[in-house]
């Protein structure tokens, strides 16, 4: 018997294991099935030829959970595999990635599995100043008064800094008022937690929810979170279990109508 639970599949058929596995995330990928995930799988998105989840000096990397990764096989793999473009700028918006209109960076999926005893942490901000207080700093650098008011730091680990130096620098070096919007700044060019983290464990996104068949000004504010996120350890793909890459038709920037009309016009 399957240690993962079963699923049916489209036509109807027998029942078959759920998807456990990067390479058999991608066949179904590949084949346009609509599949179960196990948990066990997360997805990154990265540039095209990183080696890496996320870029080195970054101490965590963000990740999607697998009913995220089982969302783009069914509402967006399978549904619209003839216009790739809707696919692969559809995982970017659900991750929540901000100036999609435009977006060129050539982009893929990272499916993986996790090592033995790494664990993948909800991003709420108690967790963020539990890890800045225990790995990066001392509570005194960061105020229980601003941390409850969210319930520059630099240079960015983009520009080649370290996580740690980045909120060290915040520590010893910020002058201005230490309070909400300087932390919510500080996360953001420390560790990538961007103006749409929403501090929940959820993602969102102001553009179309691909999930959602209405145009993005008559979506709610409700409709526009999306799936599950986690902050986990930022590790090399050569330091993970198993893992799979996923190249992501982008289309032709500007010429991206469906994220303000709507996917499924």
């Amino acid at each position: 018997m399957s240690a993962f639970p079963l699923s049916r599949d489209g036509a109807g058929g027998p029942a078959v294991p759920c998807v456990s596995t990067p390479a058999e995330y991608r066949a179904a990928w590949e084949a346009r099935e609509v599949r179960c995930l196990a948990p066990p799988l997360f997805g990154t998105t990265h540039a095209r030829g990183e080696t890496s989840l996320y870029p080195t000096g970054f101490r965590y990397a963000w990740a999607g959970s697998s009913t995220n990764l089982e969302q783009y096989l069914r509402g967006l793999r399978a549904r619209y595999g003839d216009q790739p473009e809707k696919v692969g700028v559809g995982v970017l918006s659900y991750v929540g990635y901000p100036g999609l209109d435009d977006w060129s960076t050539p982009t893929d999926l990272e499916v993986y599995t996790l090592p033995a005893g790494v664990r993948a942490q909800v991003p709420a901000f108690e967790t963020w100043f539990r890890l800045l207080d225990e790995e990066f700093g001392t509570t005194g650098a960061y105020p229980l008064a601003a941390q409850r008011d969210l319930a520059a730091a630099g240079p960015s680990p983009y520009d080649g800094a370290d996580s740690s130096a980045c909120c060290a620098n915040f520590r010893t070096r910020y002058r201005g008022e230490r309070d909400a919007p300087a932390l919510r700044g500080a996360l953001f060019q420390c560790q990538d937690a961007g103006f749409l983290n929403t501090g929940v464990g959820l993602g969102h996104n102001t553009y179309a929810n691909p999930f959602v068949c209405r145009p993005a000004d008559r979506q709610s504010v409700r409709e526009r979170y999306t799936g599950r996120e986690f902050i986990l350890p930022n590790a090399h793909f050569a330091a993970l279990p198993s893992h799979i890459a996923i190249p992501l038709d982008l289309g032709t920037p500007g010429q991206r109508d469906f994220l303000h009309t709507g996917y499924c016009r």
